[in-house]
């Protein structure tokens, strides 16, 4: 699974993050964003945060707290 993450676009990418948080998966929305490399999901992230600027910040405080950090 980690593979076709990596190889999905951006825009992919947080489509699905986003489905995942609107299923209450937010756990499994930072799973997904902690296995790509750091532009790709500061990309998703910039992404996301247009339509859902709370949910991107959610999303980085949680990807900080496991001990990621996104430049």
């Amino acid at each position: 699974m980690v593979e076709a993450y990596q190889q999905m676009t951006p825009e992919g990418l947080a489509e699905v993050v986003q489905d995942l948080a609107r299923d209450d998966r937010t756990e499994s929305a930072v799973s997904v964003m902690s296995v790509l490399e750091d532009r790709k999901a500061a990309r998703v992230l910039a992404l996301v945060a247009e339509p859902q600027p709370t949910l991107a910040a959610s999303l980085t405080e949680q990807l900080r707290g496991a001990g990621i950090r996104i430049h």
